[in-house]
């Protein structure tokens, strides 16, 4: 295990600097209004709100301009920023890169701020820009009751705004402060005032993402069993078994909700594990006098992890974390003991199963540490060291059954 534990380590000490380089086809403005076309640094929502990198091509050195720097920047197949000047948390005003959500004869913008807030913007023909913002209020009623309400300032805001489009009004009272639903408001009431004036439109994002894909690798398990002041089993406890390496495969699910954090996602599917192990114990009383024991067992399972996973913003490599539970559905199994015992002239062999059953379900935590790099349009490859703890077969409280599992996993999305 301690070799795992190295591949662990060293796979974490590097995620941040194979997360800092994601360079993707993009255009910076400069501020005399000379565009210029390369590659830039494609990072989180907070770090494109504060800078960005840019080089000209794969061999050239790259270069951080900040807000003041550009009037914008815009990924060939992606987001578009413009810079402007915002309140800042100190209240003092400071030069941020907004995101463009809309860009017409009304412009929406969007920011995430350093404490992971969405800030909102709009600004009408060339008026000045806009927050939209509301706020949660603690109220007390005159029968002393309190209870907490949110005040929607940007309701009033989009109204004043919007006064010459009266078709939008129903549904800007339904308007929530949120990127979809901000986003079909305002470019519903630039159709309405200037139906053939083209504008920009953020693509929308789809609520529900589902990734399938195959999986392969080789697992190494390590079992080990304990049994307090349960005798009968006493030869498990004190004798070693040796690793068992294995394959397993199966299919794998991630499941994400995009309008909620594009970073995020449920990972699940069906594996198939096996494992096996065998021993030998004995115990001398005298040379005429001794008990040996060999024992040996094996298991199959279908395994379903529930597992959390986080992956760094980028689209060429994208380092990830996974962690979670893993539940383990016995598919067959065995296990058994011989036992020769000698008693001066009088030897005997005796062989009877280990466990009378094994525990059909089988539980443990697990976390691993991955890479995924794009191979073909949407699809995926992946490879990820995986670490799972488990409680194992053993059906008896008083005998702990602890599985240790080091995997190597190879994914390819389809």
């Amino acid at each position: 295990m301690k070799q795992l534990y190295i591949l662990l380590f060293a796979l974490f000490v590097s995620l941040p600097s194979i997360a800092q380089s994601n360079y993707q086809p993009g255009y910076i403005l400069m501020a005399d209004g000379n565009k210029q076309v390369g590659q830039l640094d494609y990072k989180s929502d907070r770090q494109h709100a504060r800078h960005i990198s840019f080089r000209s091509n794969s061999e050239a050195t790259p270069v951080r301009y900040n807000p003041n720097e550009l009037v914008g920047y815009g990924f060939e197949e992606g987001k578009r920023y413009e810079s402007a000047n915002v309140m800042g948390p100190d209240s003092l005003p400071q030069q941020s890169f907004l995101e463009v959500l809309v860009k017409g004869g009304s412009s929406l913008y969007f920011m995430k701020t350093e404490e992971s807030n969405d800030r909102f913007f709009i600004r009408k023909n060339n008026e000045p820009l806009q927050e939209l913002t509301q706020e949660k209020r603690r109220i007390e009623a005159e029968s002393g009751a309190k209870y907490t309400t949110t005040l929607k300032h940007y309701i009033g805001t989009l109204n004043y705004l919007f006064l010459d489009c009266p078709t939008v009004q129903p549904q800007l009272e339904r308007t929530k402060l949120e990127q979809a639903s901000l986003i079909k408001l305002v470019s519903a009431y630039n159709t309405c005032t200037a139906p053939q004036q083209e504008q920009y439109v953020k693509a929308a994002k789809s609520g529900l993402v589902i990734e399938k894909g195959l999986t392969i690798g080789a697992t190494m398990t390590n079992t080990s069993f304990s049994s307090g002041n349960y005798f009968s089993f006493f030869y498990l406890e004190n004798s070693e078994i040796a690793a068992s390496v294995d394959f397993s495969g199966g299919l794998f699910l991630n499941i994400g909700a995009t309008k909620i954090n594009e970073n995020f996602r449920l990972h699940t599917g069906a594996m198939f594990y096996r494992y096996s192990g065998a021993g030998n114990f004995e115990r001398h009383q005298s040379a005429e006098q001794y008990d040996k024991f060999h024992y040996d067992f094996e298991a199959s399972y279908l395994k379903v992890p529930l597992m959390v996973r986080y992956t760094l913003p980028g689209k060429k490599l994208q380092p990830y974390l996974n962690a979670g539970l893993q539940n383990g559905f016995l598919l067959s199994g065995s296990s058994h003991v011989e036992k020769e015992s000698k008693w001066h002239e009088r030897t005997t062999i005796d062989s009877e199963k280990m466990f009378s059953e094994l525990r059909f379900y089988e539980q443990g935590l697990q976390a691993g540490l991955g890479v995924q790099m794009p191979y073909y349009k949407e699809n995926n490859l992946n490879v990820e060291l995986r670490y799972e703890k488990n409680n194992g077969f053993s059906p008896y409280k008083n005998i702990r059954h602890v599985n240790q599992v080091a995997s190597v996993l190879l994914g390819m999305s389809f």
